[in-house]
Parts: C-alpha cells; sequence; structure tokens
C-alpha cells in the first residue's frame, strides 16, 4: 500500500474503528524507503538550518527547524507550494499581529478576534487553502509575545524574527528537496515516471 494510500485509511478512520474492535489487528503496512527518504531530508534540512542560524546569529533556530519539517516534502513542486503557503501565511500572520498591537494595545481580549480575522484572511485574501493556520498562529505568537513585553521594538522584533526564521527554514527545505531528487528518487516516483515512459 502506498503512502497516500496509508494516509487515506487513517483520514477516514477505517484503521482506528479497526484497532477498537481489535487492537492486535495488522496495521497497514509503510513503504520503508518512503519514509527512510523524508527522515533523511528531516536531519539534512534540520541541520543545516541549526549549524547556519547559529552560526549567523540571526533568527530564531526552533521556528527555523519546525519549518524544514513543514515544508520539507518528497516532490519539488509539492515543496514549492508549501513554502509559498507558509511563507506568505507568516507575512500576513506578523502583519495583522502589528496591526492589532498598534491599533488596540497589548491586550489578550483582542486575541481570539486578531486569530479569527487572521485565519479570514490567510484563507480568502491569499486563496492558499493550505497552511492557512499559519497565520493565526504567528499572529497569536506575535500578540501573546506583547503581553510579556509589551515595548513596541520588542514586538516588532519578535514579527521579524519569526518572518526570517520561516524565511530561511523554507529556502533550506526547498534546497534540500531539490538535492536529494538528484541524488535520490523516492521508490514511488520513479514507479510513476516508469509507467509514464511505457
Amino acid at each position: 500500500m502506498r503512502a497516500g494510500n496509508v494516509a487515506a485509511v487513517f483520514l477516514r478512520g477505517d484503521c482506528y474503528i479497526d484497532r477498537m474492535k481489535n487492537p492486535f489487528a495488522e496495521l497497514p503496512p509503510v513503504p520503508y524507503l518512503e519514509g527512510l527518504h523524508y527522515a533523511v531530508r528531516i536531519l539534512l534540512g534540520t541541520a543545516i538550518v541549526w549549524v547556519l542560524m547559529e552560526a549567523l546569529g540571526i533568527g530564531s533556530p526552533v521556528w527555523g527547524l519546525i519549518t524544514v519539517i513543514v515544508v520539507s516534502e518528497p516532490h519539488m513542486k509539492n515543496a514549492w507550494t508549501t513554502f509559498l503557503s507558509r511563507f506568505i501565511n507568516t507575512l500576513v500572520g506578523s502583519a495583522m499581529g502589528l496591526v492589532f498591537l498598534l491599533g488596540f494595545g497589548p491586550h489578550a481580549d483582542f486575541l481570539p478576534i486578531a486569530a479569527a480575522l487572521t485565519a479570514l484572511a490567510s484563507i480568502y485574501l491569499t486563496r492558499m487553502m493550505q497552511g492557512w493556520r499559519i497565520g493565526p498562529v504567528t499572529t497569536a505568537i506575535v500578540i501573546s509575545s506583547a503581553l510579556v513585553d509589551p515595548a513596541h521594538g520588542g514586538v516588532l522584533s519578535v514579527a521579524l524574527d519569526r518572518t526570517v526564521s520561516v524565511l530561511i527554514g523554507s529556502v533550506v527545505a526547498l534546497a534540500v528537496t531539490y538535492l536529494m531528487a538528484l541524488v535520490w528518487i523516492p521508490e514511488a516516483d520513479r514507479a510513476g515516471d516508469d509507467g509514464k515512459a511505457s
């Protein structure tokens, strides 16, 4: 069973229902090489981001690591789409957080409204359904940081730090995805290419 089919089974909940009926039932097989391919990309990407950001002293390595994990995809086209989605929604979330802070000040009461409006902006303004949650999460981070440190300079620093970290993590994830595709094509992709050639 291919990775997509396994994911579909989990999303439908069939696997959980079967496990409740029989906890010792055999789970669907996971493609070994595809899982290993993904793990190697994550290892390379997170190591590069951590060393790079620590050496340069810019951004937050943790957000860079998270971005590498989120953006990493076996296919370059999917990685590019995820990169655009995450970066654009981070910009939207940072901007909305700053607008609310400058307009209303650091008040926790406005956090739910700001998160909801950011979700609307992330979905309807960017027209990108993938990764829309990143927008409201970033807004929450920016506003909550102001609740701890009300100085506007600190808030702007958090927004810029988050944006820079996401950009670096995204670029590294794209580069690793591209380079890995040159030296190690996932088994499913090779099978698909062979089918097209015949």
